[in-house]
């Protein structure tokens, strides 16, 4: 990054191989077991002290999630977004209670020498610190499919949905080094109910729509629940929207397949109304937590749809919804 030109990345990087060489070993077997599909995810926590000042501890927290359905990878089956936050700490046990800071040119190191076969990162920031050369945390990740193979980041990755800590959103590709190859994603703000399909961010399903006619007054909230339930994985990563229909009145059909499972239920779903919607009355299962909320906008309803389907969970829905013979799988897109 021209921001920070000169890193002492050498010098660092051979103080702390010899410090994290066990941790370092860890977290290759974690990756391993990872690839292997013995694991799901993987977490670990290291502690220890920065080598720029020894009276700041410094914790690094290595995570993984299945990112699959938030890009259109060029690999088959699951993609893992392996991430490092790297955090300044009052000592080796706290994080963070002096408001400590810890160099750019020492959380490159850390990354380095915790994933030193990965040669390519992302680094995510806030888009209002740009020249900061210093920070109390540091976020990067990268990605692997289920062989193991570092993966480049889609353009159509959803990365507001993988947010920490910042309200604005930069992402930038650097190398091993910590050098800035390009800016890959910036965002500077978000809305209040953050939708992926308002950017056209991550995969979704082409699903059957048949809208209800002029006259029925719900338009507006079908809509938005049309767009938001085709989002790949929204409700589950096995469950499937296969098609929404308008049924009578202000209530619509939605018909969902689980994958896994192979079998399909439809469910009835009743629809606010543009009255209701507009004398903000009506209450919404969007609010925070799942509790009822004033319903103000049709993406809020949509949210707080998706938000109890996912509750639910496929026992959930088979338990109050209909099982049907199923159609004929529709493609992603």
């Amino acid at each position: 990054m021209s921001r920070r030109p000169e890193l002492a990345i050498d010098r660092l990087r051979e103080k702390l191989a010899l410090r994290l060489t066990d941790e370092a070993a860890a977290v290759a077997a974690d990756l391993a077991r990872l690839s292997g599909e013995d694991v799901e995810r993987v977490t670990r926590t290291i502690r220890g002290q920065s080598c720029d000042d020894p009276s700041v501890g410094i914790v690094a927290e290595v995570g993984s999630r299945r990112v699959e359905d938030d890009g259109t990878f060029a690999a088959t089956g699951p993609v893992h977004m392996l991430s490092l936050l790297v955090s300044a700490a009052s000592d080796a046990d706290g994080v963070g209670s002096s408001g400590a800071e810890v160099s750019y040119a020492e959380a490159v190191t850390w990354l380095d020498v915790l994933f030193p076969h990965v040669k390519r990162f992302y680094l995510r920031e806030d888009p209002d610190a740009e020249s900061a050369q210093a920070a109390p945390h540091w976020f990067f990740v990268f990605f692997l499919d289920n062989q193991g193979d570092v993966l480049t980041v889609p353009a159509d990755f959803d990365w507001v949905s993988h947010r920490i800590r910042y309200r604005g959103l930069l992402v930038s590709a650097i190398d091993r080094n910590g050098a800035c190859a390009e800016t890959v994603y910036r965002n500077e703000r978000f809305a209040d109910f953050y939708q992926p399909r308002t950017e056209s961010r991550g995969r979704y399903w082409d699903i059957d729509i048949s809208p209800p006619p002029g006259a029925v007054e719900i338009s507006q909230c079908f809509d938005a629940l049309a767009e938001d339930v085709t989002r790949r994985g929204v409700i589950a990563t096995e469950i499937q929207p296969l098609s929404l229909a308008w049924k009578d009145g202000n209530v619509a059909e939605l018909t969902l397949r689980h994958n896994g499972q192979h079998r399909c239920y439809t469910l009835d779903i009743r629809i606010p109304t543009d009255t209701e919607l507009r004398s903000e009355t009506q209450l919404s299962t969007g609010g925070l937590g799942g509790l009822s909320t004033t319903l103000h906008s049709p993406h809020q309803f949509a949210a707080g749809e998706i938000a109890r389907l996912r509750e639910m969970g496929i026992s959930g829905i088979a338990e109050s919804a209909t099982e049907i013979d199923c159609p004929p799988v529709r493609a992603a897109r």
